[in-house]
């Protein structure tokens, strides 16, 4: 029997077909009669339906079987209700309607729902939701419970891993007093009012395997919330809780860090931390330190008061960190400050900040330090916030200023530039193209300078696959 040729090894195609861009795959599957095989299921696996009808629907009921996740981007028809998907696993819709009920209930194989909008004028969802045997996620954007539905809801919670609360408007007891919500790892929820407190968090202290907690909240509500949530904390209640996300709803100001940091120090471990809306002050930052060695995901890109040298002490004290969203670091921090140990990041987000005065002399050696990052594969070198006069923000991607030093960087396949300004060229491209071999997506112009230049290095990269989009995305 003659020995398979390596590309049609199923492992192998699965390995080539993780790198392909979704376009492509089409591509792929024309290969041969093994690699239709194999890229078909890939090809069908995500689909997402809108007002344009781009996806033939009777085109979907042929691959029925291939469709794990379903997005459905616009109001859900009586059409839409005779798609036999029997394998899909996610569901996403605009809202939550008669129509989008009934195509549910045709999938008990979904585990993941997801509404974008408020329900309204739909009467008995909760009764038909319940029915569904392996739901484990359910996010909606606004929760109405109302009296009659309440026993039916808490009933369902007691089956879910991950519930997203939106906007709570209606939450009520009813016999939430039995019962127990063992299997919910993750819950998030949004702008409680401060008589919906004590009924969250007697919900909470019900749940007994927590790990993951994530708030927006008034600033008014977050002190009642916080001091109810330090003393079960306090008492045991969540022992494998380990990430938090909290953010102040509906306020502009940075707001005081007080009840966010009676949180923090009762924590035992932290390895994934996000603040938005918060002052991330000297005395928060110590309270972090003893969770740098377990510390994996950080997100402070909204805290303007985190500080370049607070940025610094990250990076040079988290040896587990994967993902960074940070504000600014300047170069003479970098240089003047310890290796970086964050070798395993595979996501930063950070402006880098030069003297223009020095920025020949100290870009190469704040490149060096980049270059250690091997395992980076979405990279942002610059933020979009004015800078202070005199400072230049980001750096000067071109090979006379050091960029052949992140050749090292094999497994990129994002850089987005933000709104610096750059003066590329097709040997810089070339060379991205050349030794970034993962490369997908640039954010950013890749010269301001020579608009007309810029447009020909946009098509230079189009013709290998890697797509260019001219201003910074908030899309990830």
């Amino acid at each position: 029997m003659p020995s398979l040729h390596p590309l049609e090894i199923p492992e192998i195609i699965l390995g080539v077909a993780s790198y392909v861009p979704v376009h492509n795959l089409p591509a792929c599957a024309r290969v041969s009669k093994i690699w239709h095989q194999a890229f078909i299921p890939l090809i069908w696996r995500d689909i997402r339906l809108s007002t344009n009808g781009a996806i033939p629907l009777d085109a979907i009921h042929s691959h029925g079987q291939f469709v794990k996740n379903l997005h459905i981007c616009c109001h859900v028809k009586q059409e839409h209700v005779a798609l036999n998907c029997q394998n899909l696993t996610s569901l996403y819709a605009s809202r939550l309607c008669a129509d989008s009920l009934e195509l549910i209930i045709k999938h008990p194989s979904i585990t993941q729902l997801r509404f974008l909008e408020p329900i309204r004028g739909l009467s008995g969802y909760w009764d038909k939701l319940i029915v569904l045997p392996n739901l484990k996620d359910l996010r909606l954007v606004v929760l109405e419970v109302t009296e009659q539905d309440a026993d039916t809801f808490w009933q369902l919670c007691t089956r879910l891993e991950r519930l997203d609360m939106g906007h709570p408007r209606v939450l009520v007891r009813g016999n939430l007093s039995s019962m127990e919500f063992p299997s919910l790892c993750e819950l998030k929820m949004n702008g409680l009012h401060e008589s919906d407190v004590p009924l969250t968090l007697d919900f909470m202290q019900r749940c007994p395997n927590l790990r993951s907690f994530h708030w927006a909240l008034k600033e008014d509500v977050l002190q009642l919330f916080a001091q109810g949530f330090v003393q079960l904390f306090s008492a045991g209640t969540w022992p494998h809780l380990q990430n938090i996300s909290a953010r102040l709803s509906g306020s502009g100001d940075f707001g005081d860090d007080s009840d966010l940091s009676k949180v923090i120090s009762v924590m035992q471990r932290i390895t994934s931390f996000k603040a938005s809306s918060f002052s991330f002050t000297p005395e928060l930052m110590n309270l972090f330190r003893p969770h740098f060695n377990n510390l994996q995901r950080l997100n402070v890109c909204q805290a303007t008061t985190f500080t370049s040298a607070m940025t610094q002490e990250v990076m040079s004290s988290c040896p587990l960190l994967t993902t960074f969203k940070g504000v600014i670091i300047d170069a003479i921090d970098i240089i003047q400050g310890r290796p970086w140990a964050c070798l395993k990041l595979k996501l930063l987000k950070l402006g880098f900040r030069f003297d223009p005065s020095t920025i020949d002399r100290m870009q190469p050696l704040v490149l060096d330090q980049l270059s250690r990052l091997t395992r980076l594969e979405d990279l942002e070198v610059c933020s979009w916030r004015q800078e202070p006069l005199g400072f230049q923000e980001g750096f000067d991607l071109r090979l006379e200023h050091g960029l052949g030093k992140l050749s090292t960087l094999r497994q990129l396949r994002i850089l987005d530039l933000g709104d610096s300004k750059q003066n590329m060229g097709e040997q810089e491209v070339d060379w991205m193209i050349g030794h970034w071999k993962c490369l997908a997506r640039i954010y950013g112009r890749l010269n301001t300078m020579a608009p007309k230049d810029g447009k020909a290095l946009v098509e230079r990269l189009n013709r290998h696959d890697i797509a260019n989009y001219r201003f910074h995305l908030h899309l990830r």
